[in-house]
Formats: C-alpha cells, structure tokens, sequence
C-alpha cells in the first residue's frame, strides 16, 4: 500500500509539472482618442456656449483646452490653482501649468498652446468681472452651479470634481454629436497622447514627460498598431533618404 501510494503520488507531481500551453494575447486595444475633426466640432460647440453665457461658455472652453491641449488627468484639472497658470519666462513666448498635485505626487510643468492660454486668460476676464478677483491660491476652475435669472448663479467657487467635469464633456460631447464613448474627461487626455506621437520628431519620452507617465510602457499604449507604425516608420526613412540623396547629388 506504501509503494501504491508512493505511485499515485509520483504520478499526481508529473500531472502538475505538465504545463498547458500559454493563451494567445489578444492585441490590447487602443486609448479611445476623438479626431481632429471631433476635436474641433467639440471646441466649437464650447465657444458658441460663450454668447448665451459668457462665464459659463469661457469655463467650459478652457476646461477642453486643458484637458485637449495639455492632456491633464482629471484630478490634476481639479487641484490646480490660479497661481499655477504661469506667466511666460522672459524672453519665452509659452505660458504654463504648474501641475503639483499629478499622479504618485510627482510635479510637473506643461507648456500650454496658445489656444489654451487664451481660454485661460477669457475665462479669468469672466469670472473676475462677475465675482470679482480671486485670489491666487484659489482653484483655477471653479464651479457655477445653476444659472439664476437675475445672471447670479447658484454653486460659485467649488473646486470643479469628476463629476463636474463629466456633466460639461457629456453636454458638450452630446451637442457635437460625437460617440457615446468619447463623451468623457479622459477621451481628451488620449487624444492629446495621440497627437503629440503623430507628430515627426516627438518621441515616446517626450510624450511620457508631458504627460507625467512614471514609465515608457505607459505612453506606448498610445502608439498606432504594429502595421501603421511600420509604415510611419518607413516613410520617415524614405523621406530622409531622398534628402541624402539629393545632398549627394549636390555634392
């Protein structure tokens, strides 16, 4: 019985060493990005808000410029401060963000588009013309609540959550007619992550300190599949071929 159960065992360990060959990975798939083409149906849809209600209208684009343009996080939207809207260095010619609340706690400083610079700086015109001039360690972004009749409104100077952010990309989102899965926050963080690695010249690295990722891996999720970026790739090559060649014939 001993050596039976000495057999059954033997046997049982070699079952268990056997391994079962690995599932396929199915290709993970990409960041859900608007295109260029939504981006501006969105911005457009953000400004025509302005006439019917200048500080509302101002919020909201700037909120879409930040996310689109600088590809904040949500949450680091929501922490920033008046004071982290940066002046221009002298002799630059770039605003910035000084983003100190960013996942993990790292800080870090993006460099705005002049798009987003200017809707930055109308909608501060706005809210200081209705509610007077914040101070500087006050939030950036700021809740308004509901519109009265008399123009006050009712929640002013909130700090502008998830759920702020959500109700403005979902009533905006709507109005530009995009897909039900673009009409959120983080759709503008992957279309900045997008665009900035169709850029020629912009590396992954590049695009991992702008967006304050602790690693490469995390930026790569945003590169194009394997076939297009083959393609990129080898049109990068030809194109820096002819150039060679041409100095070649020069020479």
């Amino acid at each position: 019985m001993a050596g039976l159960g000495a057999h059954q065992h033997t046997r049982s360990h070699e079952a268990l060493a056997v391994r079962l060959p690995r599932a396929e990975r199915s290709e993970r798939e990409p960041p859900k990005a608007l295109t260029g083409g939504q981006y501006e149906r969105l911005v457009r849809e953000a400004k025509a808000r302005i006439a019917d209600d200048p500080v509302v209208g101002a919020r909201d684009l700037a909120i879409v410029r930040v996310l689109g343009d600088a590809g904040l996080r949500c949450e680091e939207l929501a922490q920033l401060q008046r004071h982290d809207f940066l002046p221009a260095r002298k002799g630059a010619r770039m605003r910035a963000l000084e983003v100190r609340h960013g996942k993990g706690d790292r800080q870090r400083r993006v460099r705005l588009s002049d798009a987003a610079t200017r809707a930055i700086v109308r909608w501060d015109r706005e809210r200081t013309r209705a509610f007077g001039a914040p101070a500087g360690d006050a939030p950036l972004f700021v809740t308004l609540g509901t519109r009265r009749r008399d123009g006050s409104y009712t929640r002013v100077g909130g700090r502008c959550g998830q759920g702020v952010l959500a109700d403005v990309l979902k009533r905006l989102g709507a109005a530009a007619e995009l897909p039900q899965e673009l009409r959120h926050q983080h759709a503008l963080r992957h279309t900045c992550a997008t665009e900035l690695l169709r850029v020629d010249g912009v590396t992954v690295a590049d695009v991992r300190v702008f967006l304050g990722h602790a690693s490469v891996k995390t930026t790569s999720i945003y590169l194009a599949s394997g076939e297009q970026r083959q393609e990129h790739v080898v049109a990068l090559r030809e194109r820096g071929r002819a150039t060679l060649d041409a100095d070649r014939d020069a020479a």
